[in-house]
């Protein structure tokens, strides 16, 4: 039979595949753009080794190859979970980063690059027909994940679904086909229960208050075009959210987060309009509510949003008005034309290039032009600054900041375990802060010296559009043993 039209169905699962295992394997990686990037090398070693074997093989043992894929590629994500968890729990997490190379590079990727030599023995002139059919079959995949409503949620079942057609051209015989189809139905079935087990098994190795694991449950787990969205529940009911693989919020420890990057300078700016970017569990806008004269939220994925009203706090427990802006947040800021009294920046600290673009000097003056006279731009500083250290992540955010604005204070945060800045056009000073703070309980509040903060400062370069070394340096912290 021919191998042509197993092309199409080929480049289609290829694509799947960046959906279902690049974002998976990378959250497992403590998901950043250094492990995106791993994992996109394995993904396209194994495409050459594929490429490289394809026509040297037997029908039987590319026969045995398709059997092997229809009963491990899905079961392989979770079995890795499982190991990377086992392996952080061990303190071999330095383990990790082989192991997910060697499995992506000869377990899954190279299965489909086979079929495209083997289609071409005997026929060269054929290639580009051949090749066309693979990359329209990618670009199908991707289309579907783009416009089709709750295409990612039936990828698993897709993806195998192709598979199985492929086996059909290659010809494996009647008892093989019906054992890929009986394995395939098992594989499916077992799905949902290999994918909780797995994740609470690697995320209870990972973090504390979710132990024991076995009592806790998955409340949520959605795909969109963005990021993987978790919500789990720990063993004394608080929730926790994560984004690809980091936790975003908890109801216990990261309260402290929201409490000096919102109430704090809430404070400063009583009654005011504030925009809150980013969404997450939307506790800063249920924390707000209670004294913002209004509230606007920015978030460019709407499935975030509508986790944190489904599982966190729904709209009904908002009492300020409250706006819900599904948008980039820099178009936002560059084509509204509402001035607010505080920005509150809830986002993920910048380990991809997305997020980075929010700490640079470029977007803080967008922020500028969005604040009224005395606005406040509150930011974390996304580590603990600490004066006459490095402080390789905060000072290019402080830098940037101080380039834009004309007043900036630093205070650390004890309890939470990171530092912020508060950005004015106008002074800050330091008594209101401190009233401020004892408002909001966070007694353990420190105020890092202007002198203190000018002298650290010295010999960093802003965070730019042209220079995100920001990014590299927190990839590299996220992905140390």
């Amino acid at each position: 039979m021919s191998l042509r039209w197993p092309l199409f169905l080929a480049g289609f699962n290829l694509m799947l595949l960046q959906l279902l295992y690049v974002r998976e394997l990378s959250s497992t990686l403590w998901s950043c753009e250094l492990a995106i990037l791993f994992v996109l090398l394995a993904y396209f070693a194994g495409l050459s080794l594929g490429y490289l074997v394809g026509e040297r093989l037997t029908s039987s043992q590319v026969a045995l190859g398709w059997l092997v894929a229809v009963s491990l590629h899905l079961p392989l994500l979770f079995g890795i979970r499982l190991l990377a968890g086992w392996l952080r729990s061990t303190g071999l997490t330095w383990a990790i980063l082989p192991m997910v190379f060697l499995s992506t590079a000869l377990l899954l990727t190279g299965f489909y690059s086979i079929l495209l030599p083997r289609a071409l023995v005997g026929r060269p002139e054929c290639l580009p027909l051949s090749y066309s059919l693979e990359l329209l079959g990618a670009l199908v995949a991707l289309g579907a994940t783009v416009l089709v409503p709750g295409v990612t949620s039936a990828a698993p079942v897709v993806y195998e679904g192709c598979l199985l057609a492929i086996g059909l051209s290659l010809g494996p015989g009647r008892p093989m086909l019906v054992g890929g189809l009986s394995v395939a139905i098992v594989v499916l079935a077992l799905l949902g229960p290999m994918d909780r087990v797995s994740t609470l098994y690697y995320y209870g190795q990972s973090f504390p208050e979710l132990r024991p694991w076995q009592d806790c449950r998955v409340l949520a787990t959605r795909r969109s075009p963005y990021q993987k969205i978790e919500v789990l529940e720990s063993p004394k009911g608080g929730r926790a959210l994560f984004l690809n693989g980091l936790m975003y919020y908890n109801e216990a420890d990261l309260r402290w987060y929201n409490t000096y990057v919102t109430l704090l300078p809430a404070r400063l700016r009583p009654a005011g309009r504030v925009l809150v970017v980013g969404s997450g569990s939307l506790d800063a806008v249920a924390r707000l509510s209670q004294s913002a004269g209004s509230i606007t939220t920015v978030e460019i994925d709407a499935e975030v949003a509508r986790v944190g009203q489904e599982l966190f706090h729904p709209r009904r427990e908002l009492g300020a008005p409250w706006t819900l802006v599904i948008d980039d947040a820099k178009h936002y800021l560059a084509t509204t034309s509402e001035q607010f009294d505080l920005i509150v920046m809830d986002v993920p600290a910048p380990f991809y290039l997305q997020t980075g673009l929010l700490c640079t000097r470029e977007f803080y003056q967008l922020c500028r032009g969005r604040l009224s006279p005395g606005g406040i731009l509150s930011v974390c500083l996304a580590e603990d600054f600490v004066p006459d250290r490095p402080n390789r992540a905060a000072g290019p955010i402080l830098k940037a900041l101080q380039g834009v604005f004309a007043a900036v204070v630093v205070v650390n945060g004890p309890e939470s375990g990171l530092s912020f800045a508060y950005a004015s056009d106008q002074p800050i000073s330091e008594p209101s802060l401190r009233e401020a703070a004892l408002a909001v309980k966070a007694n353990q509040v420190e105020l890092v010296a202007p002198e203190e903060l000018s002298d650290s400062l010295q010999g960093h370069t802003p965070a730019t559009l042209d220079d995100l070394r920001l990014v590299w340096v927190l990839n590299r912290w996220n992905l140390e043993p």
